[in-house]
Parts: structure tokens; sequence; C-alpha cells
């Protein structure tokens, strides 16, 4: 009879062994004066799982305490060797085929081993993915919408919001910061300055309790809430935790106005005073943010 010895999924060389008689004694094959390239004696394979059409199956999970046990025909063990032995697995490299596993989530955070293959899944949430979704926060009726957790592992932070449907007609949308995680957030009548862009005017704030999004001085700038109207923009806040730096951000927006026109809002603001931050706040001026999506990326 013969039997062949492999483990399914890897690659590895088969092994025939032909042999007079054999049998299974508990989680081993016996086999009885087989021929092995041409020796003859005895041999064990541990750690077996099933048998089907004289086909054997090595453990599937290649326990460590698989083996193949040769004797000679006087009973004699002459060779122990592992199955990664018998069947010459290997360890893939650059110039090597062989086998490889996947790495962890941890080995592709780090960034050190070079062992293992990287899979899109894993580099798609590392941390040297250099634009990296962190929170989705999706408005229903909020009055705000808060984003925690900013950390000097990012340089730079985007807050992407997209479909924003106001509760209320004619109002902008404004930012304030937070230091000790949003516990609170500043809003202290001198302690942010901003400048806003929209068509055919600039506004500027040098003291004011928030950085305001949309120029509300006229209803040609401010956000409609008209069926169909969305807000869709962008913040971008920089260095945000460096406790030396006035937080920057830019920001734009572009709408349909409370007076029905197509219209945009670009510009800057900052704290006034160093200070690390670690939230940001997004509120409306009036009323609630009804639907839409806010996302925070974190950039290296």
């Amino acid at each position: 009879m013969t039997f062949t010895l492999f483990q399914p999924n890897k690659k590895a060389k088969s092994a025939e062994v032909n042999a007079n008689f054999a049998f299974v004694s508990g989680d081993r094959l016996i086999a009885i004066d087989p021929y092995i390239g041409g020796a003859k004696g005895t041999f064990e394979i541990g750690d077996l799982t099933a048998t089907t059409n004289g086909s054997l199956a090595g453990d599937l999970n290649a326990r460590t305490g698989s083996f193949l046990n040769v004797h000679n025909s006087s009973g004699t063990l002459i060779n122990r060797v592992s199955y990664d032995d018998l069947l010459n697995l290997q360890s893939a490299t650059e110039t090597q085929e062989g086998t490889v596993r996947l790495s962890t989530q941890s080995q592709a955070d780090n960034g050190t081993d070079d062992s293992t293959a990287l899979t899109p899944l894993k580099f798609k949430n590392s941390t040297f993915t250099n634009r990296k979704l962190l929170i989705t926060s999706t408005a229903s009726s909020d009055s705000t919408i808060d984003f925690t957790g900013l950390s000097s592992d990012y340089s730079r932070y985007v807050i992407e919001f997209n479909s924003i449907k106001m509760g209320n007609d004619g109002v902008r949308i404004d930012l304030r910061m937070s230091g000790n995680n949003g516990a609170s957030y500043d809003s202290g009548t001198s302690d942010y300055d901003w400048i806003c862009q929209s068509p055919n005017r600039w506004r500027y704030e040098s003291n004011d309790s928030k950085i305001e999004l949309v120029d509300d001085s006229a209803t040609s700038r401010t956000l409609s809430n008209a069926a169909g109207d969305y807000a869709n923009g962008t913040i971008e806040i920089a260095n945000p935790t460096l406790s030396s730096s006035k937080c920057v951000i830019f920001f734009q927006m572009f709408h349909k106005s409370a007076s029905g026109n197509v219209t945009f809002n670009i510009g800057s603001g900052a704290r006034k005073n160093a200070k690390a931050i670690n939230a940001i706040r997004l509120l409306p001026s009036a009323g609630v943010f009804s639907s839409g999506t806010f996302k925070l990326y974190g950039i290296k």
C-alpha cells in the first residue's frame, strides 16, 4: 500500500511511503517494512488528523509536536524529524520560495518586521498610513459635534463634512477648542481671532468667543436649510497639541445660501494664546445639525 504525506494549506513537497502493512494507533500511523528512498524499516507519523482515499493529512495547525520517527528493521529508532524538516518547508525571502504568514496589526503598526506579509486591511489601519480615518460622526438633530482625543501622533488633523442639513435657515457654523479633552470648551470673548472671505467681502474679528466659519453679515452668505440644500467643506487643524503654539485652522465651505444663491466661505482662525488643544467642537449659531456626516482624519 502507498501513503502520501502532506500538510494542507502549505506549499510543501510530498513524501510517498510504500509499506507491506500499516495501521493507525491513537494519533500515529505505524507502517511495517516500509520502503522510503530504498531504506527498509518502520516509521511512525505523529499528530495525524484523518485518512481519505489512501492519503494521510498532517495536522492543519502544524503543531510543534508533529514528527516522523524512522526505525530500522530491528526496531531501533534511527531518526526523528519534524514535518517541516521532512517536507523541506522553509521561510520565504526575497530570493527563496517558501512559506510566509500574515502580519499582525501590531507588526504592521511597528514597521520593523521583515518576514511576514502585509494585507491591504492591515495597511489601511496602520499608523504608517499618511492619512487615517479616526472618527465618523453622523448628525441627527445634534446641537454640537465634538472630536476628542487629538494627540501628537499626528501633526495635522482634517475634518471633512458632507451633506450637512441645518435645522434653521440663515445660520452659520462655529468652532471652539478644548485643552481638557472636551470637559469644557474655550468661549472667552477674546479667546480667538479669525478672518473669512465670501463673495465680494472680507470679514475679520480680532477678539471673539468662537471662530466663525460662515460670514453671517448677509443672508446671501449664510446657510440654507431649504429642501435639497446642504453644506460641504473641510477644516484643517495644524499641530494642535503643541503647548507653545497658538492653534491655527484653515477652512473652506461651499453651499447654497439662505437667499438661494450658490456661495462659499473660506478663511482661517486661531487661538490668541498658546495652548495645547486636544478636542474640537462644531456648533450651529442657532438650532441643530439635522443630518450629515462629519469625519476626522489624522495626517502624519
